[in-house]
């Protein structure tokens, strides 16, 4: 299983279990940190000055697209909750691919 850590964060973690799909579920390790990636972490494209910064969440293997034993992965990209309405309204204005979901490869 891959999964963002703890919700929102820049950590993409994964988890097997032998035991099927019902767990018990055993940590990996972190695959990927999408702020080393240049997204988690940073100012909305195109909005210079904004108070907020992107997150990510929602990390989800894609194995239709997986070659030569890679892990490609998907993952959500926002403001996080807290950033002010008019900040986030205007990070989407500035720039909608603020908010594409990411594919990625750990």
């Amino acid at each position: 299983m891959i999964t963002t850590d703890i919700g929102l964060g820049p950590n993409i973690d994964e988890y097997t279990a032998t035991a099927g799909p019902s767990g018990p579920w055993t940590f990996v390790g972190s695959i990927d940190n999408t702020a080393t990636d240049g997204v988690a972490g940073r100012e909305p494209a195109d909005d210079p000055g904004s108070p907020c910064t992107l997150t990510t969440y929602g990390a989800k293997e894609q194995p239709a697209f997986e070659t030569n034993g890679d892990i490609v992965f998907t993952c959500n990209v926002n403001v996080p909750p807290g950033c002010p309405v008019a900040a986030s309204e205007a990070a989407w204005e500035a720039n909608v691919t603020n908010y594409d979901p990411r594919f990625m490869y750990g």
